[in-house]
């Protein structure tokens, strides 16, 4: 959500300026300066500092906050992943966690040994996976506007279009820790493209959003450092025909105490009474139905509102909301059918570290060959997976021996186990299967629903 005409970036170490990038940029990008500031540790020098660095990191990444605009991060949480489970291998990868440690170790202790974390994120059962307890959906992407703060007053320096902040984003930060985890800060810039495809320039405004982590805690710190808000309008009708708006006014009565940083004192909203205040200014602007265009002549007459753009404004708003009502639903029935057959599928447990679906392919095709349908049901990272043919065959039962006595191995190595599975684990599988691969083809009707609607300006 811009800032009249700003462009809200993100100003973390973890992305580039545009909030929407996801977390692609901190597996593939790290600046100079984390590059030199740590060494990664091995096993043996996992310490409690290290624990709880990168304990943070995993919070923040899980976070609603983050999901909202780490696209990359959101399909391993949705979508890539059965139950959610984010792979630690691939976790490790993320810069700013691997400053602190490359150790899988280091993840799993975050996991068990942080009591912050212990309501928020779980391990699955062999330790490989990081999952949310409770699950990220598309409803979530909407809750911002209840959690999120807005700080105005943030002190700057610097010519004329080149402003800098003198405050850090982490200064930000820590003025709102006393009220609860703060999920993400935002500082506000104005950017300004470069000619003819040359780097732009970004110019700070002194605003920021801070998104803390719950209502209650963003309602904790509004109570203390928001003003209460009264709005007065005062309308009176003078013909039938005509009502005049006079000039609305709001009033603010000051708040039970300030923030200081750098040296001025700041002010805080709430985003809702940002959001409302705005909406009040344009009522008294425009009218409470479209813009200056229908307040004087035009269709209506000299002197008189037109009010008939407003009303088929308001229809076409009720058809949006209706239309976006029934994709939802739709979307919400869609079902991935399988009609699967008995004795298809191998369970494979002990897969080697570097594992990946393309060597269990290649081992499965050295034994059976190129001609059979056959799908490797793994994400990598983890040490158990399984593979399942479409029809029924004579190779099934050689695979699963070759691979149990090491004449077929994934990667070069020997696999603990190989399984044909049965009677009940064989239709939990396929019943887990169906509800992974039904949950991934609704979140991408979703997904595309919210693509092909026209973004407001």
């Amino acid at each position: 959500m811009g800032e009249n005409n700003t462009d809200a970036k993100v100003d973390k170490t973890e992305t580039t300026p545009d909030a929407t990038t996801d977390t692609k940029n901190d597996v593939k990008d790290v600046d100079a300066a984390d590059k030199t500031s740590e060494t990664p540790t091995t096993p043996s020098e996992i310490s409690p500092k290290t624990v709880a660095e990168v304990a943070s990191r995993l919070r923040f990444f899980f976070s609603n906050a983050n999901l909202r605009i780490d696209k990359f991060l959101r399909r391993e949480v949705t979508e890539n992943n059965a139950d959610g489970f984010v792979p630690i291998e691939t976790l490790l990868r993320f810069n700013t966690i691997k400053i602190y440690s490359t150790e899988p170790q280091a993840l799993v202790r975050a996991i068990e040994e942080t009591e912050s974390l212990k309501p928020i994120l779980k391990l699955n059962e062999d330790k490989t996976g990081i999952a949310r307890i409770e699950p990220f959906t598309h409803d979530m992407m909407r809750d911002n506007v209840g959690v999120t703060l807005r700080v105005s007053n943030i002190p700057v320096e610097g010519a004329a279009g080149s402003e800098v902040y003198t405050v850090k984003r982490e200064e930000v930060e820590e003025a709102f820790k006393e009220f609860g985890y703060v999920a993400m800060v935002r500082m506000l810039y104005n950017y300004q493209q470069g000619e003819r495809g040359g780097r732009g320039t970004r110019t700070a405004i002194g605003r920021a959003f801070v998104e803390m982590e719950t209502t209650a805690e963003m309602q904790l710190a509004a109570a203390e450092l928001c003003p209460p808000q009264k709005s007065e309008t005062k309308v009176t009708k003078e013909t039938e025909a005509e009502t005049k708006k006079e000039e609305t006014e709001v009033k603010e009565e000051q708040p039970k105490r300030t923030l200081t940083m750098g040296g001025a004192e700041v002010r805080v909203k709430t985003m809702q009474q940002w959001l409302d205040q705005r909406e009040v200014k344009r009522i008294a602007r425009f009218g409470d139905r479209g813009d200056s265009r229908n307040s004087r002549g035009g269709r209506g007459g000299r002197g008189q509102r037109d009010t008939r753009g407003g009303e088929k404004r308001d229809f076409k708003g009720q058809e949006k909301r209706a239309r976006e009502a029934a994709e939802k639903e739709a979307a919400a029935q869609l079902e991935f059918k399988l009609e699967w057959k008995k004795g298809c599928v191998i369970s494979v447990k002990g897969l080697p570290d570097g594992c990946d679906r393309e060597k269990i392919l290649g081992t499965v095709q050295d034994v059976v060959g190129k001609d059979v349908r056959v799908r490797a049901d793994y994400s990598r990272g983890q040490k158990d997976g399984a593979i399942r043919f479409e029809q029924p065959n004579d190779k099934i039962v050689e695979l699963a021996a070759k691979l149990c006595d090491g004449s077929a191995m994934v990667g070069g190595v020997k696999v603990e186990s190989a399984t044909i599975i049965q009677g009940e684990d064989e239709e939990k599988y396929y019943s887990e299967y169906i509800a992974f691969r039904t949950k991934q083809i609704r979140t991408n009707a979703e997904e595309k629903n919210q693509r092909k609607r026209p973004r407001r300006r």
